[in-house]
């Protein structure tokens, strides 16, 4: 992987990791500040898990699906589900069912606890067969219902060859909502002058003079991701790092990645808010809401190094753009996306949380959606969803009545 160049360091830790692995359960985070580098290394770590015979569990966490009920647990359990679920007793099976969506819930709530031993008796089939990796990307994103989960079943492996690799960025309020015994720590520090050049160079052809990457060092502190965004716009508009002259692009990395959306064409830009407003976008869907006309917009963007698509799966290149792209759109765009998206959804809670965005003031048929929303979570197992649907419902009924205080009593119930 030619983004590595200058990591060999903390490649020797993940190896030694995925080694430790082997002799019980191990926990390790990679953090560090947006751009850094954290994701390549953690795929790097998943690839070398699958070289050495290991299972891996994986899923890469966004923003906009930090409220959704197990959205994690359903990408993490998405390729062993259809093997293991014959194998699990019927009150675990069943809970597990009804929390990934596969069954409808009974009247009452399902027990968060029986999915939590549904998933720990997951782990441990797997891990009967080979070591299983769990690999969770940008974990301060993980939806709370699956980190109870998650946090439940790791605590209690003893001898199980698993382990947890998690990615968490650095930056005020970004945390890794688990609790475990002995969590090591990886901290990915900035790029050497020399793993500098080498990345630019195997990325963009681009070779700097020793002055130029200096000046390319202080300006984006050896961070890999800005490193590349400013190489591309030196390479676009052929303009030099002269030392002593100010850099001829703006000077912080959100400023270079609004400028570079800014140069896609509206319609393509329309495109990526209703990317970025959910949180798992497919062409299909997009297409739905945009029209014919949506997979050029799509290959647009993909050209631009703004997308990737895997299969029928949309994904912003990188976590930054997608919140850049929401952050820079105009409010009534967004609230139009979250309309748009409102209508297209299927799922109760989904649809309820757009409606809920695309609301400014208090709306009686949002914040019933939101009630029956949470309620639908409760009987899940998702509690901590339903809690949070349910305070959204109380905030946009009419303030200091009876039923606003009836719902803010219910979310304190789910609480």
């Amino acid at each position: 992987m030619t983004s590595l160049v200058g990591r060999e360091d903390e490649l020797a830790v993940l190896d030694g990791f995925l080694e430790q692995t082997r002799t019980g359960p191990a926990s390790l985070v990679v953090e560090g500040e947006p751009g850094i580098g954290k994701t390549i290394l953690w795929q790097a770590c998943i690839q070398r898990a699958r070289d050495r015979s290991g299972q891996v569990l994986a899923c890469r966490a966004v923003e906009a699906e930090t409220t959704l009920s197990f959205a994690a647990l359903t990408d993490l359990l998405a390729e062993p589900l259809d093997d293991v679920l014959p194998l699990l007793t019927e009150p675990r099976r069943r809970a597990l069912e009804v929390a990934l969506l596969i069954e409808e819930p009974d009247v009452e709530a399902t027990d968060q606890r029986a999915i939590a031993l549904a998933f720990l008796d997951v782990l441990r089939l797997l891990a009967d067969a080979a070591p299983v990796l769990v690999a969770v990307d940008d974990a301060q994103w993980l939806d709370a219902s699956s980190a109870r989960v998650l946090q439940f079943a790791l605590r209690r492996l003893r001898h199980e060859e698993v382990g947890l690799l998690a990615t968490v960025r650095r930056e005020p309020g970004a945390r890794l909502p688990l609790e475990l015994d002995e969590l090591k720590q990886l901290s990915v520090g900035p790029l050497s002058l020399g793993g500098l050049h080498r990345l630019l160079r195997a990325q963009l052809e681009l070779n700097l003079t020793r002055p130029e990457l200096a000046r390319m060092h202080e300006v984006t502190g050896g961070n890999a991701f800005f490193a590349l965004e400013l190489g591309r716009e030196l390479v676009r508009t052929g303009r030099r790092l002269t030392p002593g002259e100010p850099v001829p692009v703006p000077g912080s990395l959100g400023e270079l990645l609004e400028d570079r959306l800014a140069r896609l064409p509206s319609r393509t830009r329309e495109v990526l808010v209703s990317a970025a407003a959910t949180g798992r976008p497919t062409v299909d869907a997009l297409a739905a809401l945009h029209g014919k006309a949506t997979e050029a917009e799509l290959e647009r963007a993909v050209a631009a190094g703004v997308l990737e698509l895997e299969d029928s799966r949309v994904r912003f290149a990188h976590p930054l753009l997608a919140t850049v792209c929401y952050q820079q759109a105009p409010i009534w765009k967004r609230r139009a996306a979250h309309r748009a998206l409102a209508e297209a959804a299927t799922d109760e809670e989904e649809r309820a949380r757009h409606l809920a965005l695309a609301s400014d003031r208090p709306a009686p048929p949002v914040a019933e959606a939101l009630a029956r929303a949470a309620e639908h979570a409760a009987t899940r197992g998702a509690t901590a969803a339903a809690a949070e649907l349910m305070e959204r419902a109380a905030g946009l009924t009419a303030a200091d009545g009876p039923l606003q205080r009836q719902r803010l009593l219910r979310a304190a119930d789910f609480h």
